[in-house]
C-alpha cells in the first residue's frame, strides 16, 4: 500500500516529461528498473482505480467491512484495517464518511484521513445533488449529436462571425428552441463551437489562429504570433485541442529558435502532440493524436535537404529586410508561388522576380555557391544581386547571421539596450 499512496497522491495531475498519470509512470518505472515487462506489483499499480474525495452513505459493518454507498447508489465495500478506533461503534455513532478512496489489488480502501460525521440530511441532499448534476452533465449526453456530425461528414467543429450567427445556426441547424438557446456574453465576437466526446458544446473566442475552410477571421499573422496560447493558456476544451492537433489546424504555431522562425515551426509541428500534453498537462487521452510526420534536416542526418516549393515559398514570405554578403540591404515586400518582389533600399527600387526562377536556383545550388554570377543564368543578370541576397539569408551561409541580427533587432525594439544586456548575460550564463 505504500507504492499505492505515493503514486496516487498526486492521481488528478499529469507530470513531465511524458505527461501520463503518476500511476502509469511509477508503474512503468518498477518495470524498468526490475527488468520485468510483467511484473506484478506494476501491473496492480497500473490498474488502480479510484473515486476522487466524496461523502459516502454508510450502510453497515459486517464482518470485517465498512459498507458504503457512493451518491450513484453504488455499493463499496472498505477494510476495517483502514481505520483507527473501533470502527463498529464509529459507525453506530455517525451516517457518513468523508474522504478519497482507491482500489489496489481489487480492494478498496481510503487515501489519507477519513472523516467520520453526521450531517443534517439537507446538507447531504445538497451535496449529493451537485455531484449528480456534475456526472449528468459529464456522462449522460454522450451521442446526442452524433447523427448530425455524421450527416455533416465527421465536422465537430462550426464558425461563426457573432453570437446572432451562432443563435440561427443553434435554431435551423440543431433545431434548438428559444428557451433552450444560450445568454450570449460576446454578441460581437467571432466564435467557434466544438462537439466534445462526452455530447457537450464547447465554446472557443479565440479562434483567428486556426486555420480551417470554413473560418471567417483566421489569420496567419495573429496565428504565428498567438498560437501558442492554445498550449499555454487553455485556450480550448482538451478534446478540442485533440481535434486542431489532429486535422493540423493549428500550422503556424511555433518554438523560439535562434536557426530561425521557420524551423522552430518545424520544431514544434514535428512534436506537437508531446508539447501540448507536457505544456497543458489536462489531456487525458493517451492515444497520440498526431504522430510524427516529418524529421528535421539535422536529425534525418542530411543538412541539404531541400523543400518543397510550398514551404520555400513560406520561408521566403517571413522574411521583411535582409543583408546580401556585402552588407547591402533589400527588402522583402511580398513572395508567393508566382512571384517574389525584392526591394533595393539604397535605389529604391523594386524587383518582381519569378518565384518558381529562384526555387530553380535554389534546388540547383549549395548554400556555399550561392552568389550573384551564379544567381544569373536563372533569373537574369538584372534580377541576379536581389535573388543572391535572398538566398544567401534565408538558405544559405548568411542564414545564421540573418536570425541572430532579427533576434537583436526584436529585442531591442522591445525594451532597448537594457533587454539586449539581459539577453545576451542570459545567453552566456547558460553556454
Amino acid at each position: 500500500m505504500v507504492y499505492a499512496a505515493e503514486c496516487f497522491s498526486m492521481a488528478e495531475q499529469r507530470t513531465w516529461p511524458l505527461s501520463v498519470t503518476p500511476q502509469h509512470a511509477y508503474a512503468e518505472m518498477i518495470r524498468i528498473d526490475m527488468d520485468d515487462p510483467d511484473d506484478k506489483l506494476a501491473e496492480a499499480i497500473d490498474h488502480i482505480d479510484s473515486k476522487p474525495f466524496s461523502i459516502y452513505e454508510v450502510v453497515d459493518c459486517e464482518e470485517g467491512k465498512v459498507r458504503l454507498k457512493d451518491f450513484l447508489g453504488q455499493i463499496i465495500s472498505v477494510d476495517q484495517s483502514c481505520f483507527i478506533g473501533n470502527v463498529k461503534q464509529l459507525a453506530r455513532r455517525n451516517t457518513h464518511l468523508s474522504g478519497v478512496l482507491i482500489c489496489f489489488s481489487g480492494k478498496w480502501r481510503f487515501l489519507g484521513p477519513s472523516f467520520w460525521s453526521k450531517p443534517e440530511k439537507k446538507y447531504v441532499e445538497k451535496c449529493l445533488s451537485a455531484m449528480r448534476r456534475e456526472h449528468h452533465i459529464m456522462h449522460d449526453f454522450v451521442g446526442q449529436y452524433d447523427d448530425f456530425v455524421s450527416s455533416h461528414g465527421g465536422e465537430r467543429l462550426y464558425f461563426f462571425r457573432n453570437e446572432r450567427e451562432h443563435r440561427r445556426w443553434l435554431t435551423n441547424e440543431l433545431k434548438l428552441s428559444a428557451g433552450e438557446l444560450p445568454v450570449g456574453k460576446n454578441e460581437n465576437h467571432p466564435m467557434a463551437v466544438f462537439f466534445e466526446d462526452n455530447g457537450l458544446m464547447t465554446n472557443c473566442y479565440e479562434i483567428n489562429c486556426i486555420k480551417h475552410p470554413k473560418n471567417p477571421v483566421y489569420s496567419t499573422t495573429a496565428a504565428a504570433e498567438n498560437s501558442m496560447d492554445y498550449f499555454i493558456q487553455r485556450l480550448c476544451s482538451p478534446c478540442m485541442m485533440i481535434y486542431l492537433m489532429k486535422h493540423d489546424l493549428l500550422p503556424d504555431v511555433m518554438l523560439n529558435d535562434m536557426h530561425g522562425q521557420e524551423h522552430g515551426r518545424r520544431l514544434m509541428q514535428d512534436n506537437i502532440d508531446f508539447l501540448a500534453r507536457c505544456l497543458r498537462r489536462d489531456i487525458t487521452d493517451d492515444a497520440v493524436s498526431r504522430p510524427r510526420t516529418f524529421l528535421l534536416e539535422e536529425e534525418a542526418g542530411d543538412n541539404d535537404a531541400k523543400q518543397p516549393l510550398d514551404m520555400f515559398v513560406r520561408l521566403i514570405a517571413q522574411e521583411k529586410s535582409i543583408r546580401s554578403k556585402a552588407n547591402k540591404e533589400w527588402r522583402v515586400v511580398s513572395a508567393n508561388a508566382t512571384t517574389t518582389v525584392i526591394r533595393d533600399v539604397a535605389r529604391r527600387k523594386e524587383h518582381k522576380i519569378p518565384t518558381r526562377a529562384i526555387y530553380e536556383a535554389y534546388l540547383a545550388l549549395d548554400a556555399d555557391q550561392i552568389q550573384v554570377a551564379t544567381l544569373v543564368p536563372f533569373v537574369g543578370r538584372e534580377f541576379a544581386p536581389a535573388a543572391s541576397a535572398l538566398l544567401y539569408n534565408v538558405v544559405g551561409k548568411g542564414q545564421w547571421r540573418n536570425n541572430l541580427r532579427k533576434q537583436v533587432n526584436e529585442i531591442m525594439n522591445r525594451g532597448g539596450f537594457a533587454e539586449l544586456y539581459k539577453w545576451v548575460s542570459d545567453n552566456m550564463r547558460n553556454d
